[in-house]
């Protein structure tokens, strides 16, 4: 890629020349004189369509090509099938749960739920199955969050829903929790209460305020599990779907929150408990068993187990059990028989601090003024060393000799055609060429001899502007590749650092950076190396060499121009003063957005 890039830009250098220099040898085939007023016309309008041709133009195309694949993706989501709503809660009316004969997809044709048939009201229902059989999808039909294909659903009540594996996102232990909604203080102390939490925080060493990690991996499986839970117990719901909440909790503790959380807090609900476990399955008020998308059997735990249907699932999980984090104990109170002190001795003995990691959670920072010269070095180094940047540079000032030579050689080719023309058109008189025309010419010589040596000069500016071309052409496409060689080069090396440090990094370094801003180095970042830096440097040292050229051409011209350009020179330096560090800052601000693929 970087090698197709460097043949199209040296293409897009060299077009307009070449185009010019095709175009003024037909025009002098077809018998016609070049003068400066049609040489530099030409050169002009091509300069205009170099533009257009070689840049607008297939930038367009790409663009197009991009549009047409964007409408695609946009119109495949549009023609998704849509989810069947449905009907909202009404006043009144008992919660309840209510499915008849429903078939559900999540892909279309793929049914993962068939022919459910349930009624519910508020109380404790649990659902248990072997894995794979449907519980999740269970929950997730009733939220909506996957297709009805066939049959009646009926949901009304608020919903409320804990998620199997814990989401957590970056931000305090408070803002995990209240999740947007208001802070009431005594149901948010009572959640912590019954969620085991209290004791949690009063470790951290900012409480409620210590910071969660990408997905809380600064957190004990207990600790998310348990803040996941009190998200959905916080918020006021007539139906609390919960799926598998206690399974990352140690026996003790999960005995605590199922009692005291799920039995206590929230009675008078409709609770959908989703559960392998059968010590808390015993203790429902109805247990509905699962097998290949279908109810399969529901009673209480008692008949199930009298009439002979298989509950024993404990071990049948998609993943291993978790416990609490390896440096906590967890013991129950052994005095706590009352009422009272059952609701929350829940003693939690540490033997090393969570909260140094669980406060340090790395933030991006902009940087401020300047960008140190280091990160420029650092960037010529992986390059190959000054050695190859100043071969580079070299190429860069012989292209631009032969680019502004071949400007240059324009004026011989018309100092020539005009001569011709003054002695054809001098009627075979004693004319002579005076020392500007350049050419070389005796004083006094015969209007023949000079004749000739015009015709001969004329005969060999198309053979010297077609060697000057490809000359120019071959160094400007050997400089190209030299260009994007090292920036390939660079790129390379920068990704092959960056990923030994990331391998070699200790696990402390992931529990404090986010895995969003790692992936945006890794994505963005190196995008911006392997693809922006590149082209903004290559046309940036390419209009430095024109103006340069340029400048030097028309000194040679008129020496006074080398004062204007002084002062041209400095208003733009002017400009850049202000221009640069408000540039500089919003683009830094744009590279310290949060990345989507954080949450």
């Amino acid at each position: 890629i970087f090698y197709l890039k460097a043949i199209m830009l040296s293409i897009g250098t060299m077009n307009s020349r070449i185009s010019f220099f095709i175009c003024l040898m037909t025009f002098s085939l077809y018998g016609n004189n070049i003068t400066a007023s049609t040489a530099f016309i030409i050169l002009s309008c091509y300069g205009s369509l170099r533009t257009v041709v070689t840049v607008a133009v297939p930038l367009g195309i790409s663009q197009v090509a991009d549009l047409l694949s964007s409408i695609k993706r946009i119109k495949n989501f549009l023609f998704i099938q849509e989810i069947q709503e449905i009907p909202p809660a009404v006043p009144g009316i008992a919660i309840k749960i209510e499915a008849k004969n429903v078939h559900a997809s999540i892909l279309k044709g793929k049914n993962v739920l068939r022919g459910i048939n349930l009624y519910l009201g508020s109380g404790l229902h649990g659902v248990t199955g072997p894995a794979g059989c449907g519980k999740s999808s269970l929950l997730r039909l009733i939220l909506e969050d996957i297709s009805l294909q066939d049959g009646y659903l009926n949901v009304n009540g608020t919903v409320s829903y804990a998620s199997q594996e814990p989401w957590l996102f970056p931000g305090t232990v408070r803002q995990n929790i209240l999740f947007g909604l208001p802070m009431e203080q005594n149901r948010y102390v009572t959640v912590l209460k019954i969620c085991g939490l209290r004791k949690d925080l009063e470790d951290f060493a900012k409480s409620d305020n210590t910071l969660i990690n990408d997905k809380g991996l600064n957190l004990s499986t207990g600790q998310q599990a348990r803040i996941n839970l009190a998200r959905a117990i916080y918020k006021k719901a007539d139906i609390y779907l919960l799926d598998s909440p206690l399974v990352s909790l140690d026996i003790n503790v999960g005995k605590f929150v199922f009692t005291n959380c799920i039995k206590k807090f929230l009675k008078g609900k409709l609770i959908l408990f989703v559960s392998q476990q059968n010590q808390y399955l015993k203790e429902v008020d109805q247990v509905i068993v699962m097998k290949d998308g279908r109810i399969h059997e529901t009673g209480t735990f008692n008949e199930l187990e009298r009439s002979g249907v298989d509950l024993g699932f404990e071990n049948d999980k998609l993943s291993p059990k978790d416990n609490e984090h390896p440096d906590y104990e967890f013991v129950y109170d052994s005095d706590a028989e009352d009422e009272e002190e059952e609701e929350s001795e829940l003693l939690l003995k540490s033997h090393s601090s969570l909260h140094d990691k669980a406060t340090k959670l790395y933030s991006e920072q902009k940087k401020e003024g300047k960008v140190h010269p280091k990160v420029y070095r650092t960037y010529f180094e992986y390059t190959g060393g000054f050695d190859r940047i100043g071969l580079l540079l070299l190429l860069y000032i012989v292209a631009q000799f032969g680019a502004s030579y071949f400007d240059y050689y324009i004026t011989h080719w018309i100092d020539v055609e005009n001569s011709i023309t003054k002695i054809l058109e001098g009627n075979g008189k004693n004319y002579t060429l005076n020392e500007k025309d350049g050419l070389n010419l005796t004083y006094n010589s015969t209007i023949a001899d000079r004749f000739d040596n015009l015709s001969n000069q004329k005969s060999l500016v198309p053979l010297i502007y077609t060697i000057i071309l490809v000359v120019t052409g071959a160094i400007v496409l050997i400089k190209s590749f030299l260009f994007f060689g090292l920036s390939s080069r660079c790129s390379t090396k920068l990704h092959s650092a960056c990923f030994s440090y990331i391998i070699r990094a200790p696990m402390a370094f992931f529990d404090t950076h986010l895995t969003g801003n790692i992936l945006n180095r890794f994505s963005k970042d190196f995008a911006t190396t392997d693809e922006f830096i590149p082209y903004i440097i290559y046309e940036c040292l390419r209009i430095l060499f024109i103006i340069l050229g340029s400048v030097i051409l028309i000194i040679k011209v008129n020496f006074f121009f080398l004062f204007l350009t002084f002062g041209f020179g400095v208003v733009l330096a002017i400009v850049r003063h202000y221009y640069l560090p408000t540039s500089r800052n919003l683009k830094r601000l744009d590279n310290i957005k949060v990345p989507l693929l954080v949450i």
